[in-house]
């Protein structure tokens, strides 16, 4: 039999064995950390409802701040265009300025 310690490295070597892109490995990356927790707590238990949840509160926020991303970058593209738009009306300014000042009116 296995001593916690045991068993958690040997969780560890398990899973820093498996490649990468595999399908085990992203399974195992989803319950590595409540697998180490339920190895400490005696009985074993992974709360996978509560992991759901917490999947289905990050996808959530993941879709909220992609939008504000999203719009966000619609208000740069707008603020660059106002921006655009004043230096060129500066631009016309300092123009017909200079012509004034040399005269040209």
């Amino acid at each position: 039999m296995l001593t916690k310690l045991e068993e958690k490295n040997l969780l560890t070597t398990i899973c820093a064995q498996l490649p990468p892109e595999s399908y085990l490995s992203s399974l195992f990356g989803e319950v590595y950390g409540p697998m180490l927790r339920a190895i400490d707590n005696d009985f074993g238990v992974i709360g996978y409802e509560d992991m759901q949840r917490q999947k289905a509160e990050l996808a959530a926020t993941v879709d909220t701040l992609t939008k504000k991303a999203n719009e966000l970058q619609a208000e740069i593209k707008r603020l660059e265009r106002t921006k655009d738009a004043h230096e060129r009306y500066l631009q016309d300014i300092r123009r017909r300025a200079e012509r004034l000042a040399q005269g040209d009116v």
